[in-house]
């Protein structure tokens, strides 16, 4: 038993010292200077962002949860999808409608995978 236990304490011994040499070989962290002036003629450019359209659920007629979908119709209306929510906005982001109908009648329905828009069709 004793012969066991030396020759499990010896391949421990060994691994151990396998493991140290091999991380004190890997290669050190490359450090990598930037030159003083970019190489690049346009480097350094910024971009300006403008707001040109804000919806925002701050009138109280909906709630905005987790929106997406969205898409925009030739006449310029801004349709989203929210949970449980179809959310209709003029072309100046002014809310219009939620066109959700829950169920499973005529014009209902109980999820909303998707949509497009068509002229003045959905």
């Amino acid at each position: 038993m004793r012969k066991i236990i030396l020759n499990k304490r010896l391949i421990l011994w060994v691994l151990s010292a396998l493991m140290v040499s091999a991380l004190s070989a890997a290669p050190a962290a490359q450090f990598i200077e930037n030159p003083g002036t970019p190489p690049a003629k346009n480097a350094g450019r910024q971009i300006k962002i403008t707001e040109v359209l804000r919806i925002t659920d701050e009138d109280g007629n909906f709630y905005f949860k987790s929106p997406g979908s969205l898409q925009i119709a030739p006449d310029g209306s801004i349709f989203v999808v929210d949970d449980k929510q179809f959310l209709k906005f003029n072309k100046e982001g002014k809310f219009i409608a939620n066109l959700q109908k829950t169920g499973e009648g005529p014009g209902e329905y109980t999820h909303l995978l998707g949509f497009q828009a068509i002229d003045n069709r959905l």
